[in-house]
């Protein structure tokens, strides 16, 4: 493997204009973009009851933009890092991703599976980066699914993503009425207080 490596950068050091960037995508990818970046980019999860399959994916990109986020709830959690670089074969190098692992800070939630006359509050443990109360509603793409609304703690990227891109793959529906803050009052409260 180490003389396979080497072998490709030699490659890219003589024949530089065939590439500006040289990534590693599981073998190697000339990057033909003037001023493009190598990334890695990991995903894992557990969200409606099923581990999202982790995903893993290396390879050339013309901006790579560190939108690292998470965010959990009592049930489900999601986190997703990039890491960009701009060398040959930076992505090839083992990531030290961000831990996750309970961070001290908490959210407090009515939990709505609880009856709606009398629901009960429920205290979230913060985990990572994770620094905001969050909350939306999610409308799934198939109509027979009911909306789901997520209560929890993400981090302030993914607070923005949700507010600004509505549309999430991993939860296979359409983030709306999405809030963050360092805490949250009950949706009702709001409703009855104007």
């Amino acid at each position: 493997m180490k003389a396979f490596l080497s072998i490709c950068l030699l490659l890219a050091l003589f024949l530089p204009e065939v590439a500006n960037l040289v990534c590693y995508n599981g073998y190697f990818s000339f990057c033909k973009i003037d001023n493009g970046f190598c990334f890695q980019h990991y995903v894992d999860g557990f969200l409606n009851g099923s581990s999202v399959n982790s995903d893993f994916e290396m390879e050339c990109a013309t901006n790579c933009p560190s939108t690292n986020y998470s965010f959990s709830t009592l049930e489900d959690y999601l986190k997703s890092n990039i890491y960009c670089c701009q060398t040959h074969f930076c992505n090839n190098a083992q990531i030290d991703w961000p831990g996750y692992g309970f961070n001290g800070l908490k959210c407090q939630f009515y939990d709505a599976s609880d009856s709606k006359d009398c629901p009960k509050l429920r205290n979230l443990r913060c985990r990572g980066d994770e620094t905001r109360c969050f909350e939306f509603v999610l409308v799934h793409n198939d109509s027979s699914v009911p909306d789901k609304v997520y209560n929890g703690c993400a981090t302030p990227t993914f607070c923005e993503l949700a507010r600004t891109s509505p549309y999430y793959d991993y939860l296979s529906g359409t983030i709306t009425e999405a809030r963050c803050g360092d805490t949250l009052p009950h949706r009702k409260r709001l409703n009855n207080e104007g």
